[in-house]
């Protein structure tokens, strides 16, 4: 009965106020998944019409009295913190901790991007139940987000690094740490980045030259590799073209001596082949040519 006597003014007010509690109750989902946006402050993520400036968590969970903290790390398969990264799989842990209060729940949002370009990574991947990975519509982009509001501030992500070359790249993370009121008030977001360089070849024991080499390149497309690594150890071998494009991968026993490995990735394009060795903490790269 109340509703017919609404005025238009009041009739605006409940409509917005309508609005901005199914897009709160979206976000639960995840922005990429739900809104089709980025908001993770990467340059090319969403802005805030008029000003231009990014448009993050903290643009509307800000008022909280959580005081959270956020952080990335990043782990090789063998749970070694990594500085840098190479050619294996990334695990990214992204914690969210409040120093205060009791949130009812957490969320967040990652992007990887090249520093060269800010170029889409797009090489993530999980396991975390809590995580799903999603393209925005608004700009293309490959997201992990939490899937729905989580009770735990652990999450966790993978991340197949880009081709040998590209240089550094940067994760950028926002987040969310709320009350779990149905509304942004009274909830805190944060955001922050974490750059990785790339895995630069190792000459502390060996030049490049001396440590992998391309002996021949046979018309079949087999490679016979020359090694001489530093150390015994499982290294494993990856086979790209120029554009980054991987044609082989294997896992081999090399020495610390001088040796041949022969590779079978078949078909392989003309031009330069780069071949990369990777394992013991150590990257060497070698390039050959394929004449057909």
């Amino acid at each position: 009965m109340l509703l017919k006597h609404l005025t238009g003014a009041k009739w605006a007010q409940l409509a917005t106020v309508a609005a901005m509690a199914v897009i709160v109750m979206a976000n639960s989902g995840g922005r990429a998944a739900t809104q089709g946006q980025g908001n993770t402050g990467a340059p090319g993520d969403e802005t805030i019409l008029g000003s231009g400036a990014p448009r993050t968590c903290q643009s509307c969970h800000n008022n909280g009295l959580f005081n959270p903290q956020i952080s990335i790390t990043p782990k090789d398969g063998g749970g070694n913190v990594l500085t840098n990264y190479g050619t294996e799989q990334i695990e990214l842990s992204i914690a969210l901790n409040a120093l205060s209060g009791n949130p009812a729940g957490y969320g967040f949002q990652a992007l990887a991007l090249l520093n060269n370009g800010q170029v889409d990574v797009a090489g993530f991947s999980t396991t975390d139940p809590k995580v799903q990975i999603a393209n925005a519509s608004g700009n293309g982009r490959q997201y992990a987000e939490h899937n729905s509001m989580a009770t735990s501030g652990d999450f966790h992500v993978l991340l197949t690094p880009p081709p040998p070359g590209s240089g550094p790249m940067t994760i950028y993370v926002g987040a969310t740490v709320v009350n779990g009121n149905g509304a942004n008030s009274g909830d805190n977001g944060l955001v922050t980045t974490l750059v990785l360089p790339e895995q630069t070849t190792d000459s502390r024991d060996f030049e490049p030259a001396q440590a992998l080499s391309l002996a021949h390149i046979s018309e079949s497309g087999e490679l016979l590799v020359r090694t001489h690594v530093a150390e015994f150890g499982e290294y494993l071998v990856r086979v790209y073209d120029m554009a980054g494009k991987l044609y082989h991968s294997e896992r081999v026993a090399l020495q610390p001596e001088l040796m041949y490995t022969r590779l079978q990735p078949g078909s392989l394009p003309q031009g330069v082949v780069l071949v990369q060795i990777t394992g013991r903490g150590r990257q060497y790269t070698a390039k050959g040519i394929a004449r057909y």
